[in-house]
């Protein structure tokens, strides 16, 4: 049953992550016989903290403002936990050596394919698992550590060690044009306990040695695409961080429930040059696991994650000390991997990626059952009630589908039913006013929905109305050309001349600095669009003339 978990595991990387309902039915269904049939010591010891760490998740489902959607997420983390449960209490030193060639061979896949299709087809290919590269990336990272952690620390013969290094090699090289800045980060700062792993002297110059290599890459002029430091995404990854502290802050107990950080997200929107967010409308994740943890069930949770994977690598150190096996130190150095990718971006959505982080958990802290002490027989109850549980959740799911992007925060909703009450014929503004009055209620900081207001007040003529949207709608987002142009037209209307050409003239200056891909709100592209006609009426009411260059 050993190894049938570690095929469970390794089938569910390999169809893509699980990320598909008929895939994750599937992978976390066997989990739950291999658990149910299989013959395995529950270790309470070793175990226990990660089940404290699930009940606090159910705590937060009960209180979540969206019940049906976080149990369903819980629905995806309990087999998880339950998959690190039995590999403890089930593998030995056989079962972590297959672990890990599965690894490294299901890594030499990926790796070759990402760069077969990348080099050789499309260069923005995201590699087998989609959508994005960051996922392959993960892989290769632990696939890179847990190789040259082998390479360096373990006793191989000859053509072992030329197969890890050629797997080293892959690892590298597939890093290096997925440019995934996680996973670099998660190797750059696993190198000095890699190479410092024996205090020998061989790890010494190993670490000397690496470290020469990432100076020397870090002076070329390629680092800077490489981090890719100076895009866009970049900042955006840091706002959203900041929005997910701030959901945390006001749920710091049970966090706003598990599967639910869209909501928060959208009741503290930041803004941002490209749109609402890097993602358009919406980050339905907060691009790090304990932030979107804190956020989603609470500060304490994302602290007892922690603490939960500190004591595994306890555990794991201490079992390392009895029996010096070398593979829990490759084992150990995959998890953290992935770890430190995850505490840096949402890959944890990808269930297979948190069945590879508890599966090399798991590697790492297993040993000989009959050692440990409060150990009990196999939990079968624990196995049929998760079964059950999972398997209805996932199932009704199923049945009642919802699209994504439907949290009743989303300004959208109601944007779209002040959209079609102002088309209908005959229209019906206060209706508009009304929604979009509910979505400032759900989203008091978005820029667009004070711009969408200001527009409908328009179409009444009540102009100190108009104005004062307007002015909203720039604090919150001084570059918004369209609400510049909105408060330029009302302050003109109420006869405030001199004001407004000053507002005009800024949405000039801000719209030719968005015509040369200058760093604008790009709000304009939203609802309401930017109306060319009204702008081009307004400069030529007050002679301003289009700037055809970007201002200093």
């Amino acid at each position: 049953m050993g190894y049938a978990l570690i095929l469970v595991g390794m089938g569910g990387l390999l169809w893509q992550g699980a990320r598909s309902w008929e895939a994750w039915l599937t992978v976390s269904g066997l989990i739950w016989l291999v658990g149910i049939f299989g013959f395995w010591k529950w270790d309470r010891d070793r175990c226990g903290i990660w089940w404290v760490w699930v009940g606090w998740l159910v705590l937060s489902v009960v209180s979540s403002q969206e019940p049906w959607t976080s149990a369903e997420a819980l629905a995806h983390v309990i087999p998880c936990v339950f998959f690190f449960t039995v590999g403890v209490g089930l593998w030995g030193e056989g079962h972590q050596e297959v672990w890990l060639v599965s690894l490294w061979l299901l890594g030499s896949f990926l790796g070759a394919w990402a760069l077969c299709q990348r080099i050789f087809i499309d260069g923005a290919s995201p590699g087998w698992i989609p959508p994005n590269p960051n996922y392959t990336g993960c892989v290769m990272g632990a696939v890179l550590v847990s190789s040259l952690s082998a390479l360096t620390l373990g006793k191989r013969e000859g053509w072992h060690k030329v197969l890890l290094l050629l797997i080293v090699t892959l690892a590298a090289a597939t890093l290096w044009n997925l440019r995934s800045r996680g996973a670099i980060l998660s190797v750059f700062l696993l190198i000095p306990w890699l190479g410092l792993g024996r205090f020998s002297r061989r790890g010494i110059w190993v670490t000397g040695i690496l470290f020469a290599l990432l100076l020397g890459i870090m002076s070329l002029p390629q680092w800077e695409a490489l981090t890719k430091v100076q895009s866009e995404s970049f900042s955006y990854r840091t706002w959203i961080w900041q929005t997910g502290i701030r959901v945390a802050q006001q749920f710091p107990l049970l966090g706003i429930g598990p599967g639910v950080f869209e909501r928060g997200y959208l009741q503290n929107n930041f803004p941002a040059f490209n749109g609402l967010s890097y993602y358009g409308h919406y980050a339905d994740n907060a691009h790090s696991h304990l932030i979107q943890l804190a956020a989603e069930s609470g500060i304490w949770v994302a602290i007892l994650f922690i603490w939960a994977f500190l004591e595994s690598l306890g555990w794991a150190w201490k079992s390392f000390k009895q029996d010096q096996n070398t593979l829990r130190v490759a084992a150990v150095a995959s998890a953290a991997a992935v770890f430190l990718h995850a505490s840096v971006d949402g890959i944890f959505v990808l269930p297979g990626i948190q069945l590879l982080f508890f599966g090399c958990l798991a590697c790492a802290v297993c040993g000989d059952s009959e050692q440990w002490s409060e150990i009990s027989s196999t939990p079968r109850t624990l196995a049929v009630a998760g079964f059950l549980f999972c398997g209805s959740v996932l199932g009704i799911s199923r049945i009642i589908p919802r699209d994504k992007n439907t949290s009743p925060a989303n300004f959208e909703v109601y944007a779209a039913a002040a959209r079609e009450a102002i088309l209908r014929r005959p229209s019906n503004p206060a209706q508009a006013w009304g929604f979009l009055a509910q979505a400032a209620e759900q989203n008091p900081t978005n820029a667009v929905l004070w711009a969408q207001r200001a527009e409908v007040v328009r179409g009444f003529g009540d102009w100190p109305e108009v104005a004062r949207c307007a002015y909203r709608a720039v604090g919150l987002e001084p570059n918004f050309v369209a609400a510049h142009l909105l408060l330029a037209e009302s302050l003109w209307r109420l006869g405030r001349t001199r004001a407004a050409k000053q507002e005009l003239e800024r949405a000039v200056r801000i719209h030719a600095d968005k015509n040369l891909n200058k760093p604008t709100s790009g709000y304009e592209e939203f609802i309401p669009e930017l109306d060319e006609q009204r702008f081009k009426f307004l400069r030529q009411l007050f002679l301003i003339e289009p700037l055809t260059h970007a201002t200093p």
